[in-house]
């Protein structure tokens, strides 16, 4: 009985001490698997963290970009829009250059009129100021290549030139009327007894009136 009961009380405390062992195992093994996810938890967040931070990065370096190129497009309109500007205004400066260097190479001719053989000078600074304006663009229109044509076919440029019946006279073989209705009085008695540039200016006054139907040339 003694023997039994020995054996029945090592066997009990070889039990409870194999429990123990287990239960132990068992905590040790739990302890560490909430190790493992305290550690891994972390790491889980931080990568994650990085990831955001990487993505946060990126979103601000295209936001960076897309302002530059919206930076450098307007820049790019201010630019062509100045170069414009600046090409208009020479235009203009050149356009209004033009009739100054016209008026300064009539106003020459103005003061000394070209003169036939034989004949008067007139004295332009007689002239009324819209006279005047006449006198300095009829000298222009002279030059035009069809008043040259017109001149060349009327008159072959000659201002002295009197038709077989003596009613076409001058450059542009203007008649009596011609000649008196647009001033040609106040400078001579007929248009082949005027200078050229007197000439220019009674045709030039016609023509401005009457387009070029007096001419049969034109």
């Amino acid at each position: 009985m003694v023997s039994i009961r020995a054996v029945s009380i090592a066997t009990a405390t070889t039990i409870a001490i194999a429990s123990a062992l287990i239960i132990s195992a068992s905590v040790v093994s739990d302890a560490a698997t909430w190790t493992s996810r305290e550690v891994a938890a972390p790491t889980d967040r931080s990568t994650s963290s990085l990831e955001r931070a990487v993505r946060a990065q990126d979103q601000r370096d295209l936001v960076r970009r897309q302002h530059q190129a919206a930076r450098a497009d307007r820049n790019s309109r201010i630019n062509a829009a100045k170069r414009l500007a600046e090409l208009q205004r020479k235009r203009a400066t050149a356009a209004a250059a033009k009739p100054k260097s016209a008026a300064a190479s009539t106003s020459v001719a103005v003061n000394v009129p070209e003169r036939t053989a034989g004949q008067r000078v007139t004295d332009v600074r007689g002239l009324s100021a819209w006279q005047q304006r006449y006198w300095n663009e009829g000298q222009v229109w002279a030059t035009w290549p069809k008043t040259r044509a017109v001149i060349a076919c009327e008159s072959t440029n000659n201002p002295t030139a009197v038709s077989k019946t003596g009613k076409y006279r001058g450059l542009y073989q203007m008649d009596a009327s011609f000649w008196r209705s647009y001033g040609g009085l106040a400078l001579a008695s007929s248009p082949d007894r005027a200078t050229r540039a007197e000439q220019n200016y009674v045709a030039y006054r016609g023509y401005t009136s009457r387009g070029w139907s007096p001419w049969t040339c034109a």
